[in-house]
């Protein structure tokens, strides 16, 4: 995959054990490729485009934009309901559908045990969405106990399982973390083969994986 940018001569390419840093020193053209992507998430329009094999593929398809770091949030509503979805569908495939289908009917007849003590006359749904029935638990993922850039990886490897294959995009995520842990996250990330894409307002040490291209003030291309 690679990404382009009218103003911006090199190319973006996101290649294994490689991690793109984009440094953009003058900040509204920083601000410009932030929000271009962040409306191209949203199906608008945008001068960003991103290619396979320089074929233009919809980056609200195959990019994940992540501007807030801290507090950061694994349980994001869109991968949650997908996850509820993947678990649904187990609920009902063949190995486990009599037993979700037995479960269900107790907790319908324990219902009839606790509406039997009302003179009213009162009605069930027959159809009983699992989903509902699962989130009732509050089923969410662990993140107590784990560091910011744990958090990210846990939150990575969830969105390829249940929403596929995407490149994250990071803003000023080098703020947020020393340079031993990015390092660490670095080496989690091309283990699973996660694309990364980094946009720093400020340019800092060249890390090992890293690929960097700075654009300074004057949006000269270093």
């Amino acid at each position: 995959m690679m990404l382009v940018h009218p103003y911006i001569t090199e190319e973006i390419v996101f290649n294994e054990n490689i991690i793109n840093i984009l440094v953009i020193e003058n900040q509204p053209f920083f601000a410009e490729i932030i929000s271009d992507i962040y409306n191209q998430t949203l199906r608008l329009p945008g001068r960003v485009v991103l290619s396979d094999d320089n074929i233009p593929i919809e980056i609200h398809k195959h990019m994940k934009l992540l501007t807030q770091i801290v507090p950061f949030d694994i349980n994001e509503r869109t991968l949650t309901s997908k996850f509820y979805s993947a678990l649904k569908n187990i609920a009902v495939d063949e190995e486990h559908y009599y037993n979700t289908q037995e479960m269900i009917a107790k907790i319908k007849q324990y219902i009839f045990n606790l509406y039997d003590s009302f003179d009213y006359d009162l009605t069930i749904e027959d159809d009983i969405d699992i989903s509902n029935l699962l989130k009732l638990f509050g089923l969410k993922f662990n993140e107590e106990c784990l560091s910011i850039s744990e958090k990210i990886i846990e939150h990575m490897l969830a969105v390829t399982e249940f929403e596929g294959e995407k490149i994250f995009v990071f803003v000023n995520l080098k703020s947020y973390i020393p340079e031993a842990e990015l390092e660490a996250l670095y080496k989690t990330a091309i283990h699973h083969k996660l694309k990364l894409l980094l946009i720093e307002s400020t340019d800092r040490a060249l890390l090992k994986h890293e690929k960097k291209l700075v654009i300074d003030n004057d949006l000269c291309e270093i």
